[in-house]
């Protein structure tokens, strides 16, 4: 592979993954973002609106854990008028004292590009990680698609979806809150949503490299799986259900979604000014409609955008890129 440099701003590159019983090959720039007569046609994934199985042509590997613990199936039910709430992961963590601030991505850590975000946290001076601000960005679409939502029958919204980040509280203005149970953080929030039957839904991007699984659902574990979440991992993924041991979200009720490894073809996608708009977009569709599947709405609740000419499965299909 040429150096990383040349994918972040100076010349093209091949990346060559190797899957079973295949061999594919991407062709991507920064203009163009990926080669669809490469990877999207030999794709390892049933893709969009599928069962995940190794790779998709936007968001990359699909997390393969074996483990008797990644046979779990979501069957409990969500009611239509509970609500959902969706969270940026990391989004009051981004200070030395509190830890765990989530990935800067291959490009930052690597390849020398810029973070994302150039504005100071005022408290710890430290610039926000790229997974978190991609984290916030597809998390407020979602959350912008799913209001959208109609009921096919009364024409009223058929979801109850807000967008929660700390920082809009007192305690979070710094996004480093160190009390664990303080009632403004992420996961409080989400645990106070999950105790009256709702759902909460914290947004991840994985780690790059090595350090990574790739895209996947961690279901909460304080409660049933829900159905939610059995449609999000035949969408992006299977994570063994206590990973490592179970996590602190999901064991306070709040369910975890990893898009995807903050690598290309994903990082690349949303890097690319020209590709970055239809990135979020259509991911965030993907979140959406599983929600929807896991909710049993019909599919006239598909939300609208907000140019009616995107709002087509094409537009978010293989060839759109």
């Amino acid at each position: 592979m040429q150096s990383l440099r040349s994918r972040f701003g100076i010349r093209d590159f091949v990346l060559r993954i190797v899957l079973p019983g295949s061999l594919l090959v991407v062709s991507a720039s920064c203009r163009d973002g990926l080669n669809k007569d490469g990877i999207f046609g030999e794709s390892e994934t049933s893709g969009y609106g599928g069962t995940a199985r190794f790779w998709h042509p936007v968001t990359g590997k699909v997390v393969s854990r074996p483990s008797d613990d990644q046979n779990w199936k979501g069957m409990g039910r969500i009611e239509t008028d509970k609500m959902i709430l969706i969270i940026p992961g990391h989004s009051d963590a981004q200070c030395p004292a509190v830890g765990g601030s989530g990935t800067s991505g291959l490009a930052v850590a690597k390849a020398g590009a810029n973070p994302m975000s150039q504005e100071p946290n005022p408290v710890s001076g430290r610039l926000m990680t790229d997974e978190l601000y991609w984290a916030i960005e597809i998390a407020k679409e979602v959350v912008r698609q799913g209001k959208l939502m109609r009921s096919p029958d009364s024409g009223s919204p058929s979801i109850l979806m807000e967008y929660y980040d700390p920082v809009v509280t007192a305690e979070g203005a710094g996004r480093c809150i160190k009390n664990p149970d303080n009632p403004a953080t992420a996961w409080a929030r989400g645990a106070a949503v999950a105790a009256q039957g709702g759902y909460a839904l914290e947004i991840h991007l994985d780690a790059w490299g090595p350090y990574g699984s790739g895209s996947g659902l961690i279901p909460r574990t304080k409660y049933l799986p829900t159905q939610i979440d059995e449609a999000l991992a035949q969408e992006f993924g299977r994570y063994p259900k206590l990973l490592r041991g179970g996590l602190g979200g999901p064991k306070r009720g709040v369910s975890f979604l990893e898009i995807g490894k903050l690598e290309d073809p994903l990082e690349g996608l949303l890097r690319n000014p020209s590709t970055r708009e239809r990135t979020i977009r259509c991911t965030s569709k993907r979140i959406v409609d599983a929600i929807r599947q896991g909710l049993h709405l019909d599919r006239a609740g598909t939300a609208k955008s907000a140019s009616p000419e995107k709002d087509t499965d094409a537009d978010c299909g293989p060839n759109a890129y």
